[in-house]
């Protein structure tokens, strides 16, 4: 049922509803899995919403691409650097203001793994096989996030100690290949 509400609604923003509910529900639960582990704090989630541009929301960001038979596209989470400088901080203890600017941009793209993994275990669990690729840090500040799908793009707002962060996801379905003759 996953599978079949993902491949009907991902291109399209008609129904935002529809096409937030399933997706929605498996990224809140690896959010929700990821930062309780991280921040001892569950996130507070806002109704999602489609953006209408790719800039990052944040001046943190990290993205990761998803594939597979039936679906391709993208993850991106943006989060504030007050809210992640200090748990580098406290893990790694301070360093050059380079070792700690990679930290921060790591420990990012670690969260979005975590919830990218989560994620795909919903979606095999659903029927639908998918792969991930590694995450990577977008320069700091809001830039523009290569989603690999030309369809909406799905932002679930959340809240973790009181600071706004986005997770953003981008999902396209493949067509079969055309057999010629």
């Amino acid at each position: 049922i996953l599978a079949a509400k993902i491949m009907t609604t991902c291109q399209s923003a008609q129904s935002v509803k529809h096409y937030s509910a399933p997706i929605a529900e498996a990224l809140r639960v690896s959010l929700i899995k990821s930062f309780v582990s991280a921040f001892e704090a569950p996130p507070a989630f806002s109704k999602p919403f489609y953006k209408r541009n790719n800039i990052s929301l944040n001046d943190l960001n990290s993205f990761i691409c998803v594939f597979g038979r039936q679906v391709y596209g993208s993850l991106s989470l943006s989060c504030p650097t007050g809210l992640i400088h200090p748990k580098v901080t406290e893990l790694f203890g301070t360093g050059s203001p380079d070792i700690q600017s990679q930290l921060v941009g790591d420990y990012v793209g670690e969260l979005l793994n975590q919830v990218a993994g989560a994620f795909k275990l919903a979606l095999i669990d659903q029927g639908v096989i998918v792969y991930i690729g590694l995450p990577v840090h977008l320069s700091e500040g809001r830039r523009s996030v290569p989603h690999q799908a030309a369809s909406s793009v799905l932002c679930l707002p959340f809240k973790v100690a009181e600071a706004d962060c986005y997770l953003e996801v981008c999902l396209g379905q493949l067509t079969a290949p055309s057999h010629q003759v």
